[in-house]
């Protein structure tokens, strides 16, 4: 069943907050007492009709109110209805989130959260660890990207939201965390001790004698682009470097628009990507002129995801390689609408393609040169990456 977009306002204001809403449209006409409005008969079947689709929820909270045993936290009745209507589309990237969350979200598109370092998407195949920040708790643990999660301290969470909640906490707590890995049956268990996570998302370095450049973008937060940027202009100033090597590695996506800076700065004027919204409106990204002279390579693996495959996807149609495994698949984009109490509304509401009209949702960007990595330890990736520089 579809739900219908007034109905998620109603929810928030209900009755006290008509008269509030007639007022801003222009629909007070005036006051006969301190009790009465006077509304065009068109307006007053309007208000009819929205209160008869969605009376439940004041009856609901009413009876509630009247009939309980106990005391009733409404505020957490209300965001628990909240939730409950994000959850009901079956969709992993549509949610309500409280205020908590919001800061949350915020803070892990930043890399800057107290937790063990995961990255972690609801999948058909569970709770699936994407990225694993290096040197966190959850790298020393032993975790890798692929892993399934399948209990924290003891107990199961089938809501993606509840289980993050779970994991993090206050830095110098302890949690088990149970996973199985690959098709492996036998399930694992580490014991962990949280901290903070404190992680810059741009890291820049020269290799192989300082001739290839290589900068590491670890999620898309809100100062990527223009970290990225600064990074990128110090390598161009070395006239001595034979390329650069861009990786989106175990990148779990984050901000497109952030996204959308890093393409422009590494594509030549064109179409950075697209998106088609359900009434099929269509929204162009483009860059300018302005690209690179570096040869680029592009690492990814399956932990790559969202705005990072939107980049690897751009590069490859414009002839750049794309070095690694098949990417994650998630080509959905999300609005958020924020509210004064601090929470949000995020809603899967447009898909994005590559300039030559490739889907990634649900697909992958596959690489131009697949390389698997060994487990020996060796960057094979990075090592084929480098070759193309060369060659």
């Amino acid at each position: 069943m579809r739900i219908k977009t007034g109905r998620l306002v109603l929810l928030l204001i209900l009755t006290a907050a008509v008269t509030l809403s007639l007022a801003a449209m222009g629909l007070w006409l005036y006051m006969d007492r301190g009790d009465r409005v006077i509304v065009e008969r068109e307006d007053y079947e309007e208000l009819v009709r929205i209160r008869e689709e969605n009376g439940k929820v004041p009856k609901i909270r009413d009876m509630i109110r009247d009939q309980y045993l106990r005391d009733a936290d409404e505020d957490a009745m209300m965001d628990a209805a909240y939730r409950a209507m994000l959850e009901s589309l079956g969709d992993p990237y549509s949610r309500y989130m409280d205020a908590d969350e919001v800061t949350k979200l915020r803070d892990s598109l930043n890399n800057n959260f107290t937790g063990i370092g995961v990255t972690i998407r609801a999948t058909d195949k569970g709770m699936l660890i994407v990225s694993v920040i290096p040197g966190s708790p959850a790298a020393s643990g032993g975790l890798e990207a692929g892993d399934i999660v399948l209990r924290v301290d003891g107990k199961e969470y089938d809501s993606l939201q509840d289980l993050t909640n779970a994991i993090r906490g206050e830095a110098g707590t302890t949690l088990t965390l149970e996973f199985q890995r690959g098709e492996e049956e036998k399930t694992r268990s580490v014991n962990l001790v949280r901290g903070q996570i404190s992680d810059v998302t741009i890291s820049s370095s020269k290799l192989a004698e300082d001739t290839v450049g290589y900068i590491r973008i670890s999620t898309f937060g809100d100062k990527t682009g223009a970290d990225f940027n600064a990074a990128l202009t110090a390598l161009e100033k070395d006239e001595g470097l034979a390329g650069l090597v861009i990786d989106l590695r175990d990148n779990p996506g984050g901000l497109l628009d952030q996204g959308i800076l890093v393409a422009d700065r590494i594509l030549p004027e064109g179409l950075i990507t697209y998106t088609l919204d359900a009434a099929g409106a269509r929204e162009d990204f483009t860059s300018d002129e302005a690209a690179t002279p570096l040869k680029t390579v592009i690492l990814v693996n399956e932990g790559t995801a969202s705005a990072a495959e939107m980049l690897a996807a751009a590069a490859k149609d414009y002839g750049i390689p794309v070095v690694g495994t098949v990417t994650y698949g998630k080509g959905v984009v999300q609005n958020t609408t924020r509210f004064e109490d601090g929470s949000a509304v995020s809603i899967t509401h447009a898909e994005y393609f590559s300039p030559k009209g490739a889907s990634i949702q649900d697909k992958g960007v596959m690489p131009d040169h697949e390389v698997v990595q060994p487990e020996s330890g060796e960057d094979a990736q990075l090592d084929a990456a480098m070759k193309l520089l060369k060659d």
